[in-house]
């Protein structure tokens, strides 16, 4: 009994031996491990280039602004003690009312202070009333989808 113990033992051994062995002669061979430090290089690269297209391309420069208060409190209704709610304030955030020049006349945008670019979910108006749906340039390589009134796609094309 202790010699079939023992040869089951040194058998899983040498299998778990043998097996890191060879996954480590397979990520060699199929250069699995260079692939994952060049994507995770790629990434790096990709978030850079994001942020440097988001300082150059954001929409702050040369539109005017008019500043609109918004109240959001928190919907999270969860088990907190009486005090908790008490206490809890509710968040202040700054909308701006973007201008943009459109052939049809004035185009407004509804974007919040903290990122200060059009996302999907902003109100939009043409000339004051909520913006009929379709496509609209903006800026230059920068158009949104409209629908209902509120942005369901900002692109590039």
């Amino acid at each position: 009994m202790d010699n079939l113990v023992s040869t089951i033992l040194i058998t899983v051994v040498i299998l778990v031996v043998v097996f890191l062995i060879l996954r480590e002669v397979i990520c060699w061979y199929w250069k699995i491990n260079e692939r994952i430090s060049l994507q995770k290089e790629q990434n790096l690269i990709l978030n850079k280039i994001l942020q440097e297209f988001k300082n150059k391309y954001s929409l702050n420069n040369n539109s005017d602004t008019k500043e609109v208060e918004t109240t959001n409190s928190s919907n999270e209704e969860t088990a907190r003690s009486s005090e908790e709610k008490h206490n809890e304030k509710t968040i202040v955030s700054k909308k701006i009312l973007k201008s943009f020049n459109y052939d049809k006349g004035i185009l407004e945008i509804e974007i919040f202070e903290i990122n200060g670019i059009p996302s999907v979910g902003d109100n939009v108006y043409l000339n004051g009333q909520p913006a009929p749906d379709g496509k609209y340039k903006i800026k230059f390589m920068w158009y949104i989808h409209v629908k209902y009134g509120v942005i369901s796609k900002v692109s590039l094309f």
